[in-house]
């Protein structure tokens, strides 16, 4: 059975329990009420060892949820491990952005930040990486995130319907 895990870079503090309360509240209406009971929270997260850190990143069983990591400072680990993964040739990650902010934080990096462009398309086009769309209905608002160059100025980050449930049962 999957399990969700919580990555939090932040302390234990009232500032990150409503992220984490946002989170489970947005995967609760999803229909993901069973695995919010056993999430495990990791706060702190990128303080953690390396060692430990890969094993709940590249565990296939694992389900990795965040809420705020694409702010200045927690925005490199997102870009780190997605590109570490697209450079790696690894597949399977699934990443759950709970904020809904993913696609305009990848559209501006893509814009401004060239560094390990390949890689990151690579990490997200052959991993799951799922973010929330507050403009879908409850059983749709989860979508995969695609990166296609359909032309020069446009946004490349586009959204797909995905069946969350079939990839986390």
């Amino acid at each position: 059975m999957k399990q969700f895990h919580f990555l939090e870079n932040d302390y234990d503090c009232p500032d990150s329990q409503d992220s984490i309360r946002e989170a489970k509240t947005r995967l609760w209406y999803a229909g993901f009420k069973p695995f919010l009971e056993k999430m495990k929270i990791h706060y702190q997260f990128h303080l953690m060892e390396k060692d430990k850190i890969y094993d709940i990143i590249f565990n296939p069983n694992n389900i990795l949820v965040t809420f705020s990591v694409y702010v200045q400072g927690s925005d490199s680990t997102f870009l780190n491990l997605i590109a570490s993964a697209g450079r790696n040739g690894i597949k399977g990650i699934t990443y759950i952005d709970t904020s809904g902010a993913l696609v305009d934080f990848l559209n501006k990096v893509f814009i401004y930040d060239v560094k390990n462009f390949r890689h990151v398309v690579a990490g997200v086009n052959s991993n799951n990486i799922i973010t929330f769309d507050a403009d879908a209905p409850h059983d749709e608002c989860f979508k995969r995130i695609r990166i296609e160059f359909d032309d020069v100025y446009g946004d490349c980050v586009k959204l797909k319907y995905f069946n969350l449930n079939d990839q986390i049962s």
